[in-house]
Parts: C-alpha cells; sequence; structure tokens
C-alpha cells in the first residue's frame, strides 16, 4: 500500500491563523507546510519533520518544516481538538526555528495536554476579543 500525500491547504490557513493570533514571531509560515497522508499505519494523529540542518547547509536555504496529518484519523476529530493538534506540532518548533525539532521529553512540560489546552484557550480568547473589538 502506497503513502499517499495530500497538500492541506485549511489545516495550513489556520496553522498560520494559530501563529499570528498567539504572536508566535518565531515561526516563519513561509517555510511550514501541512499536508494530509493517507494509508499510513502509524497511531499518531499527527507528526512534524523538517529538513536536516546539513541539507539547509548544503543547499543554503531556510529551515524547512512540514505538519504530518493523518487523513482518516484527523478528518475525524472535531475543530477544537484539530487546533489543538496543529498547537501540538508547532510547539516543537524551537524558538531559533533552525530545523531542529524539540522532543516530547525536553519540552515536558511545554507540550503536555494542560499546556496545550492553555495555547488553546488563549487562542480562543484572543480570536473572540478580535471579533469584539471589531465590531
Amino acid at each position: 500500500m502506497n503513502l499517499d500525500f495530500i497538500r492541506a491547504d485549511e489545516a495550513e490557513q489556520k496553522m498560520k491563523d494559530l501563529v499570528e493570533t498567539l504572536g508566535w514571531d518565531h515561526i516563519n509560515t513561509e517555510f511550514v507546510r501541512c499536508v494530509f497522508s493517507k494509508n499510513s499505519t502509524s497511531r499518531a494523529l499527527a507528526r512534524i519533520w523538517s529538513t536536516p540542518r546539513i541539507f539547509t547547509a548544503a543547499f543554503n536555504s531556510s529551515p524547512k518544516y512540514v505538519i504530518e496529518l493523518l487523513y482518516s484519523k484527523y478528518l475525524n476529530l472535531n475543530e477544537d481538538d484539530k487546533v489543538k493538534v496543529l498547537i501540538h506540532e508547532l510547539l516543537h518548533i524551537p524558538k531559533t526555528f533552525s530545523g531542529a525539532l524539540k522532543p516530547h521529553i525536553e519540552m515536558n512540560p511545554t507540550l503536555d495536554c494542560k499546556r496545550v489546552d492553555e495555547w488553546y484557550r488563549q487562542y480562543r480568547e484572543l480570536k473572540q476579543n478580535n471579533y469584539i473589538n471589531r465590531l
């Protein structure tokens, strides 16, 4: 069975909105993409990939990140949980945007469910305040 990848435009727009709304200026969204993977046997909902530093050095390019969303699992989530998954994956990107990834063990308590929920609440509050201010 072949693993297929499809650009996840809606998730990518949500990712960009998250970064902008939360003020995560260290993340250059021009170099972050979201894709759906189909036919994966992984138990994960999503995972993040980066270009190894040797590639950015060899090709004199900027670091790049890809958030892989497992199609059948991600699409079955409600909208709140989809946002939380994106927040979780974005938290793997270090403040240096170097192409490295923060592992779960190093990110404790940054990446636990409680912290993701806190970022999610902050995101919702900021979106609500922006909406009210536009009225």
